[in-house]
């Protein structure tokens, strides 16, 4: 007997955080900065944080086949996976400017605010916005052989390649390289603990790779 199972999907998923300019568009206020008060904000901080405004938008891309066969005493499966990743994120970081008011000019940090004289002021320039892609696939092979009516051994082996990622315009380099290295065996057993109650097993599943738990 052979069985054939294919499993084809589509996942997106999105996260916004609102533009904090929507908030303030009723003042005529297009671009708001943050503020930090005291060393490393200490005495607190004003504004939503240099992370907005924020996008991302993910989608994967995923197939997974597997056929299974039973012959005698064994039932023989193997099977793989990939699946596409496409990643595209606005993290904007300190992209609205960040003024820093701290003890300075003989006044104190909150002389310093009130009288709108900030030690620094820092702001990131640039394009923000980044498309991530890579590939996960894995393929496995799997060998349940029934030694008795009450006793079943598990064999397998599992093998998964994750590519490292690229951006699509080249405007970030990926410190790290494919990993391709993960393999993962598996044996197992199950054992009732009685013939007259075929219900209670114990099963002792052990193996070791990427996904062990």
């Amino acid at each position: 007997e052979v069985l054939v199972h294919a499993d084809i999907g589509i996942v997106r998923g999105k996260r916004q955080q609102r533009d904090v300019r929507d908030l303030l568009a009723p003042l005529g206020i297009t671009t708001t900065p943050d503020f930090s008060l005291g060393r490393n904000g200490d005495l607190g901080s004003l504004g939503p944080g240099p992370d907005y405004p924020r996008l991302r938008v993910e989608n994967r891309f995923h197939v997974a086949p597997e056929i299974r066969y039973n012959r005698g005493n064994h039932t023989l499966s193997m099977g793989g996976l990939l699946s596409r990743l496409q990643t595209n994120d606005l993290q904007s970081d300190n992209s609205r400017g960040l003024y820093d008011y701290n003890r300075n000019f003989g006044r104190s940090t909150v002389d310093n605010f009130l009288l709108g004289t900030p030690s620094d002021f820092k702001i990131n320039l640039g394009n923000f916005y980044r498309g991530f892609r890579n590939w996960e696939s894995a393929l496995y092979f799997q060998d349940q052989i029934r030694v008795r009516p009450n006793l079943t051994l598990s064999v397998g082996l599992r093998y998964e390649l994750m590519t490292a990622p690229v951006e699509v315009n080249g405007l970030t380099e990926i410190p790290y390289q494919t990993d391709a290295n993960n393999f993962a065996p598996q044996f197992g057993f199950a054992c009732a603990v009685s013939a007259a109650l075929p219900a209670c097993a114990l099963q002792s599943p052990s193996g070791k790779g990427p996904h062990s738990r």
